[in-house]
């Protein structure tokens, strides 16, 4: 399904479903990885891994967890969740979209 793709990117369920064996030089922008799928991904070659959520350990939880965590942060200090709030305590906690070479030798 995505062989002719150099950059696949969507929900990381259908992805998985539609995975090409060998995804040599290839990039994936998704949401949630764990680390068997992340294994799985470096040994089908693929050459780099980009999550839009951070990296907790060995998981990228999905956005709607992020999110929940967010809002739970910024009613529990009694601020009404907004958008520019929720970007500035992702910034205050350094929360950035994960990013990881798989074949870069370890």
């Amino acid at each position: 399904q995505f062989k002719w793709a150099d950059l696949i990117c969507g929900d990381f369920h259908y992805i998985w479903r539609n995975l090409p064996t060998d995804l040599s030089g290839k990039t994936i922008l998704t949401n949630t990885v764990r680390q068997n799928q992340v294994d799985e991904l470096r040994r089908r070659g693929l050459n780099t891994l980009i999550t839009t959520t951070l990296r907790l350990g060995t998981v990228s939880p999905g956005t709607n967890v992020v999110e929940g965590i967010l809002y739970a942060l910024l009613k529990q200090q009694g601020e009404e969740p907004t958008i520019e709030r929720y970007l500035s305590t992702i910034q205050s906690l350094e929360w950035a979209p994960y990013v990881e070479y798989l074949q870069l030798e370890r």
